[in-house]
């Protein structure tokens, strides 16, 4: 992931800016090839897709994990810089440059993981 992190925190740098319940994920590379050039097999695939449905989130709407009530239901705070967990087909993709970013309702989110608990699923793969 190509985040630039300013004093410790994660820093939206790439234009996009969510409104409402709406929540910037940056998404990680699936690679298709090893570092040493060897193509990956289709089951090996599979398992890099479920890095797709972990996103970085950089920023969200004044609205985000808002219920119908208007009370939130999660520290909106805390969430910038954490990863989030998502379905694979959720939100709106959006590539630029290099990245790959989602857009999804803050509904869409499933679960918060640290970046520490995301660093050890993805060393697992």
């Amino acid at each position: 992931m190509t985040v630039n992190k300013v004093n410790g925190k994660v820093s939206n740098e790439s234009g996009i800016f969510p409104f409402s319940l709406n929540v910037l994920l940056e998404m990680p590379k699936v690679e298709e090839k090893t570092k040493g050039g060897i193509y990956l097999p289709d089951n090996l695939k599979g398992t890099q897709q479920l890095l797709q449905t972990v996103g970085l989130i950089l920023d969200h709407g004044q609205d985000a994990f808002t219920n119908a009530f208007g009370n939130k239901y999660c520290n909106a705070s805390r969430t910038v810089g954490c990863y989030a967990i998502i379905n694979l087909h959720s939100g709106r993709e959006i590539k630029l440059d290099d990245n790959t970013y989602r857009i999804v309702s803050s509904d869409e989110i499933i679960a918060t993981i640290t970046p520490k608990a995301y660093e050890e699923i993805k060393n697992k793969l």
